[in-house]
């Protein structure tokens, strides 16, 4: 490319220089300034900062880190770029250096030895950290305060060590999160600056945040590609989730951050088991959501969502679209009948919809006396939820759990004698995907007894009904025997797993430390709930209350910390591990938590590569410590 002309500053903006010089004279010495002062906001505002932050403009200091991945992503990226600009501005007094989210130089080009030596005296090398709080208005630091690009030129610093440079920096924007990556940015003498300059280390950053893209692995490239494809067709609200989640502003607009939350989490559940699903999701303000969302692949294998989201005027009469819940020829009952009692939770209480699906249909079916399946993975409360149920409209009923799998073609289920004015009885049947095939008489028996009891207690209309619900799997083949019962059942609903229901993870969290620790006044750090809330929890209620009760013993009042929960809570892998890889797992987590997250002293601790070490955590997705 044509070289520009370098030059000094015009008459103009050298007044412009003078007058900012005098304003950071004035604001130095305690005086507030006026907008007339000339002083740009950004400039403004960071000096504010600075000041807040404790910086002395004539002290100057840089911290210096040892443990900076010099082989990350971003800096694979970026080195191609840096190159090409290395290689336009040759012999152009200026340097060029590429920092990462924290402000620390992981790469520096010198297109002049001149300019080079002189900016070593302001240790603008690799290791450095230009953070805003440390150094004052920078081109690295305040670029990362305010997510846009700035150019700080001469007295534009804080530091009174950088105001003889230009600093003209731009953010490297992931394309996917829309976060800061990092920052490029090109020094050189105040004297020496010119707007081309501005334009090229904009035009750079973009490239490198494309390169970005374009190395992103292949799911997320299709995800970021049907995310595109469906926003391209359609008017609504588009949501695209999986490694990162993305959506356009309509879906922002419509959507306050709670309810995307909550958007987010049924979405997952009704792309659980079916690719294509449709649903209408009702919102705690009385809104009405039509939700239309489809699985996104990569190789064949699910890698995200992608869905559309419409708010449904109010009044409109048609019929809501449910996605089904069938196992065979089970149908679900509709969400709630009209006169029937629904419990309502405390207006602040924050509630998951395919729950409270869940819970009214079973409601629902108990107060019409007929039978359903509960679905769900173990532990997601599905016994709970029928046992409570049923209570809530009984209390003084009874109740019979059953446990399938221990049924023998030698055993009767029997049914309860029912009397004039008794409340009901309620059986049930757990686990039916564990029933053995020589028990499916039994099970048939037991239905046609009651139902020989229920038309004899018909003619007299004296005695109580006996109630029948069951618990089943997610994971269930086609050809076990429960598939010969099902013939007795007449709804079905599915409970959704935990992590399908993480809006409502800090109230069940309460509710689970009030229940171990009553009395006592403990509470969850912030950190600690942002890590339950990014685990997978593959054993749902059952294991979070494990946790608790594992974090209570550690710390039985106050507050507990992120080192209180077991090891395995800061991984978010999805796949089962084997014993070797969960040993390996916590002996990183441990290491890392004893060199308070460094990881070049923890793999140096482990006797692991730098390299090694980052794969180990990628693997198994451990969570920053």
């Amino acid at each position: 490319m044509t070289q520009p002309t370098w030059h000094a500053a015009s008459a103009d903006f050298t007044r412009g220089v003078k007058r900012i010089a005098a304003a950071r004279k004035q604001f130095l010495t305690g005086e507030e300034l006026a907008a007339k002062e000339g002083v740009p906001d950004a400039v403004a505002a960071s000096w504010q900062r600075s000041r807040s932050a404790g910086v002395f403009p004539d002290i100057y200091r840089v911290p210096f880190h040892d443990d900076l991945d010099l082989d990350s992503r971003l800096a694979r990226c970026a080195r191609p770029v840096l190159e090409r600009l290395s290689a336009d501005m040759c012999d152009v007094p200026v340097t060029i250096v590429l920092t990462d989210a924290k402000a620390r130089i992981i790469d520096r080009r010198d297109c002049s030895t001149s300019v080079g030596r002189i900016l070593d005296s302001v240790d603008l090398n690799p290791g450095f950290s230009f953070e805003e709080e440390h150094v004052g208005t920078n081109g690295v630091g305040s670029v990362l305060e305010t997510q846009a690009p700035v150019s700080i030129i001469g007295a534009s610093h804080f530091s009174e060590a950088l105001v003889p440079f230009a600093c003209i920096g731009a953010p490297i924007l992931d394309p996917l999160s829309g976060r800061a990556e990092g920052v490029l940015d090109v020094s050189l003498l105040a004297g020496n600056w010119t707007p081309l300059i501005d334009a090229m280390v904009n035009a750079a950053a973009a490239d490198i945040g494309r390169n970005l893209l374009h190395d992103r692995s292949r799911s997320q490239q299709a995800l970021f590609d049907a995310y595109l494809r469906v926003d391209s067709r359609t008017q609504e609200g588009v949501i695209a989730l999986g490694g990162s989640t993305i959506s356009n502003q309509r879906a922002q607009r419509m959507l306050s951050p709670a309810e995307s939350e909550t958007v987010q989490d049924h979405a997952r559940f009704m792309s659980w088991r079916r690719d294509r699903s449709s649903d209408v999701l009702g919102l705690d303000s009385g809104r009405q959501l039509q939700i239309r969302s489809r699985t996104v692949r990569a190789g064949g294998e699910p890698v995200g969502i992608a869905l559309t989201v419409a708010e449904i005027p109010q009044g409109d009469g048609a019929e809501a679209p449910r996605a089904s819940d069938h196992v065979a020829r089970v149908q679900p009952l509709p969400p709630h009948t009209p006169g029937l009692p629904r419990a309502q939770a405390p207006a602040s209480a924050p509630r998951n919809p395919a729950w409270v699906r869940a819970q009214d249909t079973v409601r629902t079916a108990l107060a019409l006396q007929q039978t359903a399946v509960v679905m769900g993975e173990p532990g997601t409360g599905r016994l709970s939820l029928v046992l409570e149920s049923f209570r809530e409209r009984w209390p003084q009923g009874r109740d019979v759990a059953i446990d399938s799998g221990q049924l023998s073609a030698r055993d009767r289920i029997r049914v309860p004698r029912q009397h004039s004015g008794d409340t009901p009885t309620l059986v049930v049947l757990r686990g039916l995907e564990h029933l053995p095939a020589e028990a499916i008489g039994v099970v048939n028996a037991f239905f046609t007894d009651l139902a020989s009891r229920a038309r004899s207690s018909s003619a007299t209309d004296s005695a109580a009904p006996c109630l029948v619900a069951a618990t089943l799997g997610t994971e269930v083949a086609d050809e076990l025997p429960f598939h010969r019962i099902l013939d007795h059942f007449e709804h079905s609903v599915t409970v959704p797993a935990l992590r399908h229901r993480t809006t409502i993870l800090p109230t069940l969290v309460s509710s689970i430390l009030a229940d171990l620790a009553p009395g006592r006044r403990v509470r969850l750090h912030a950190a600690t709930e942002r890590v339950l809330l990014s685990y997978s929890w593959p054993g749902n209620l059952t294991q979070l209350r494990e946790v608790l009760k594992y974090a209570l013993e550690r710390r039985p009042v106050g507050e507990i910390q992120v080192d209180d929960l077991p090891g395995f809570c800061r991984s978010s892998s999805t796949r089962r591990l084997t014993t070797i890889e969960v040993a390996e797992r916590d002996a990183i987590i441990v290491a890392l938590e004893e060199h308070d997250g460094n990881r070049v002293r923890a793999a140096a601790a482990l006797g692991l590569s730098r390299s090694s070490l980052y794969r180990k955590l990628k693997a198994y997705a451990v969570t920053e410590i």
